[in-house]
């Protein structure tokens, strides 16, 4: 572990010197930041705090359907009866048809009512973040927004595709060798 000028370790998080009635973080502060970007259960249990497990998109209390579900589904028999007392409790909701019960065996889960989302995708540099670029998505909303986001970097592939064919052929007739991109995979392509 690295040492600061007065020979106590640094924090984990900020780097500054950690007190000697500390070990690796120099406050609460920075073990709350640090559990954030490297804890998603911890994530979502500050998310459900700050939140109250409600949607950013639709505005639904998916943790309110959740409890309701959990709470049919102790209610209920057999695990048929289980799964269609839980089926019950989403009609009307934007979970219909969309929580798969069909092949549920166990009681439901958080997992599949919310879902802690990135503002910032992780692939456009969201990732490591704090919790401010966490929001609280409901699955279906958490669904529609992933296809954006994959819809979205489809057509930037494509675009970049189609650009890195018109350099290519813009430097036909020089008996240049050039670089063509197909499929994401380049290959040398001679003029002749």
């Amino acid at each position: 572990m690295e040492r600061g000028g007065r020979g106590y370790p640094l924090c984990r998080f900020c780097n500054e010197e950690v007190p000697s009635a500390r070990r690796t973080f120099c406050s609460d502060a920075c073990v709350h930041e640090h559990r954030i970007r490297t804890q998603g259960s911890y994530v979502r249990k500050c998310l459900l705090v700050r939140d109250g497990g409600q949607c950013a998109e639709c505005g639904v209390d998916a943790a309110g359907l959740y409890k309701r579900a959990r709470a049919a589904w102790i209610c209920g028999g057999s695990v048929v009866a289980k799964r269609e007392a839980v089926a019950l409790e989403m009609v009307g909701t934007p979970f219909e048809g969309k929580i798969p019960t069909k092949g549920m065996t166990r009681r439901p889960t958080q997992g599949k009512f919310w879902h802690a989302d990135h503002i910032v995708p992780v692939v456009r540099g969201g990732g490591q973040c704090s919790l401010k670029n966490y929001r609280t998505l409901c699955v279906p909303c958490h669904a529609a927004a992933t296809r954006r986001l994959a819809g979205e970097r489809a057509a930037e592939r494509a675009r970049a595709a189609a650009s890195a064919t018109v350099a290519s052929d813009s430097v036909a007739g020089t008996g240049a060798v050039v670089v063509k991109k197909k499929r994401g995979r380049p290959r040398k392509v001679e003029d002749r």
